[in-house]
């Protein structure tokens, strides 16, 4: 939970949040993915670092690498209570979850959309 007026108050995938972005997800998700929409795991850490510009997608790749590594994935920070038309897993709450994985898609988003989408694969995944 934010305990400073400064830190981010939710996510874009918190059920306090528009939604905006995230319909457009879901309804890629949906259509990328059908039926198994529901297994995928998708997290935002954003909510931690707030919008840094130029960095953003080297962080997001360097935080999926370090999950990767560790073999967890860190729950969407600031989301409680997820958005009901979801049709990922966001993982909620304040835990992470063990989960062995070998490629993960990591995206950027800038003003204007996604600025970039990296996909990432462990050393043994070749």
């Amino acid at each position: 939970r934010p305990e400073r007026e400064w830190e981010h108050p939710g996510s874009a995938l918190d059920g306090e949040a528009d939604g905006g972005m995230a319909e457009q997800e879901a309804h890629a998700i949906r259509t990328l993915f059908g039926e198994r929409a529901g297994d995928l795991l998708m997290t935002s850490q954003e909510g931690c670092f707030g919008h840094n510009g130029a960095p953003t997608g080297a962080l997001g790749v360097a935080l999926t690498l370090l999950m990767m590594r560790n073999r967890t994935v860190c729950p969407t920070a600031n989301c409680e209570d997820p958005l009901d038309f979801l049709p990922f897993n966001p993982l909620p709450g304040y835990q992470s979850m063990p989960l062995a994985f070998d490629h993960a898609l990591s995206f950027t988003y800038q003003l204007g959309g996604v600025q970039s989408a990296i996909l990432l694969g462990g050393p043994d995944a070749l």
